[in-house]
């Protein structure tokens, strides 16, 4: 297996499903939730394709330990959208500005969790 593959967030059924799922008029909560069950999808195929967590060697112990992958942040799900040409690069500058905005205001991890 390829190491990129260790890394790798955007496997074809997680984008099948941000492509199926996305709505222009969706709420930052609706995303947010959405970017959640994108996740839950992502980590559905590393178990079923057996592609482990990529691993580290901690500099005190000098054991290897499993990285945990992080949620799906908004901030990459709108990448992705534009970078499968579902919606353009200005409206991706605009949504993820307006993201920045509502993330501020209410506090939120670039996951949209509460900090």
């Amino acid at each position: 297996m390829g190491h990129g593959n260790l890394k790798k967030i955007w496997y074809s059924p997680v984008v099948s499903r941000l492509k199926k799922e996305w709505n222009s008029e969706i709420s930052w909560d609706e995303f947010i939730v959405m970017c959640g069950k994108l996740t839950k999808t992502r980590n559905s195929y590393r178990k079923r394709n057996n592609i482990p967590n990529e691993m580290y060697r901690c500099p005190k112990c000098k054991s290897e330990h499993e990285v945990k992958l992080e949620l799906i942040t908004v901030g990459s799900a709108l990448y992705a959208l534009m970078n499968e040409c579902v919606i353009s690069y200005d409206e991706y500058e605009d949504r993820h500005k307006s993201w920045t905005k509502y993330q501020r205001k209410h506090k939120l991890k670039a996951n949209g969790q509460p900090k």
